[in-house]
Order: structure tokens, then sequence, then C-alpha cells
């Protein structure tokens, strides 16, 4: 099986520590994902391009939050599941939709 580090801003391949360090500044923390993928520059750059692009969108921080959580959810992912749970409820978002969502259900806001 391999294993993977799971880096630190000072313990990334100095390609990668631009990146994280920004992610860590959006975020609060370094998600294991990125922390993960910082031992790859390339797949760090272009994660740390997707969240870029994605806060420059027209959605607001929780619809982005619960367009992870839906996409979390269409991929049985429990741990991005969870993740974007804690960062939707962060940002705001109402309990319940969270809980629907979560649960593969419609919400009633048609926006969200």
């Amino acid at each position: 099986m391999s294993e993977f580090t799971i880096h630190t801003v000072e313990s990334a391949p100095k390609a990668s520590q631009d990146a994280l360090a920004e992610l860590e500044q959006n975020v609060g923390f370094i998600p294991n994902l990125a922390a993960t993928l910082a031992g790859s520059p390339t797949a760090m750059q272009s994660f740390a391009s997707v969240q870029s692009s994605l806060r420059r969108s027209s959605l607001t921080p929780v619809e982005r939050e619960l367009v992870g959580l839906v996409v979390s959810y269409a991929n049985a992912s429990k741990y991005s599941m969870a993740a974007h749970s804690t960062f939707a409820q962060g940002q705001g978002a109402p309990a319940e939709v969270v809980a629907a969502l979560r649960a593969g259900e419609a919400v009633p806001d048609g926006r969200l």
C-alpha cells in the first residue's frame, strides 16, 4: 500500500509551499487533502487554482460549500461530506439545509 505524507507548509516541496500557505490563510488551516496533494506541486497548484476560481465566482461562501456537500454526497465521500458540512455551517448555512443535503434530499430554497 502506498503511503502519502501529510505536509505542512515547511515540509512541502518548495513549489507547493506558496499555494499551501495561501490555502491555509484562506481556510484557516490546511485540510488533509491539500496537505497530501502538496507532495505533488502540479496537483497542489491545480487544487489551489480551482479554489481561487471558485472564490471569484458569483456563488456565496455558503453556496460554494453546499455545492461541495452535494458533490461529496454524489461521490459517497464521507471525509469530504464531513469537511464541507463543517465549512458550510461555519459560513452560516442553515443546519436543516446541511442535514437535507447530507441525506440526499431536496432543499426548499431553489438557488441552493
